[in-house]
C-alpha cells in the first residue's frame, strides 16, 4: 500500500472512531443495548426515532440501539422498549402490561406517551428490545 493511501485510510479510521466515541459517550439515549462481546455485534438493531410520540423516555432524532437476539421472547418486562411487527408494519413502543394465558404471553404496548394507542402484541411478534433507564 502506498504512503498516501495508507494515510487516507488512517484518517478515515480515526474520524470513524472519533464519531462513534462521541456518539456513545455524549449523544446516545442512556440505557441502550451495547454488545458485551464482538460475537454479539450482529445483535445490534439500530433505528432512527422520527416521531416524538414516546417522549420523554425516547427522544425524537436519536438512534436507538436495540438487541434483536432475544433469548426468550416471553421474558420481556414492563417498561422495555420493543420493536414489533403487527399488520405487516414495524412499530416501536413501550411495554405497559403483560397478559398470560397458559403458555401464551402477550404484551400490551403503548406507541404514544398519551396512552391513546395501545396494541396487544403476541410475544412471537417482538423483533428487538432495549431498556431505557
Amino acid at each position: 500500500m502506498n504512503y498516501a493511501l495508507r494515510n487516507i485510510v488512517l484518517i478515515f479510521i480515526f474520524f470513524f472512531i472519533l464519531f462513534f466515541g462521541y456518539y456513545y459517550l455524549f449523544s446516545r439515549q442512556q440505557g441502550q443495548y451495547i454488545p458485551e462481546s464482538w460475537a454479539e455485534l450482529d445483535c445490534i438493531h439500530p433505528i432512527l426515532v422520527s416521531t416524538d410520540d414516546l417522549q420523554p423516555p425516547i427522544k425524537k432524532g436519536v438512534i436507538l440501539s436495540l438487541n434483536q437476539c432475544i433469548p426468550s421472547k416471553s421474558s420481556l418486562q414492563i417498561g422495555y422498549i420493543i420493536r414489533f411487527e403487527l399488520d405487516s408494519r414495524k412499530r416501536l413502543g413501550i411495554i405497559t402490561d403483560i397478559e398470560k394465558e397458559g403458555r401464551e404471553v402477550s404484551y400490551i404496548v403503548s406507541t404514544s406517551n398519551l396512552d391513546e394507542i395501545e396494541y396487544t402484541v403476541p410475544s412471537q411478534q417482538a423483533l428487538a428490545y432495549t431498556v431505557i433507564e
